[in-house]
């Protein structure tokens, strides 16, 4: 699960080795299922 504000929100990013998926992000607006 990640938190973010809702004005981060993206359609793609790019991912580096390093990265942990996220299956949720909470915003202020909400919970988003991300698919990570």
């Amino acid at each position: 699960i990640g938190i973010a504000f809702a004005c981060q929100e993206m359609e793609k990013l790019p991912v580096d080795e390093n990265d942990i998926p996220m299956d949720y992000i909470i915003t202020e607006n909400g919970v988003v299922f991300s698919r990570g």
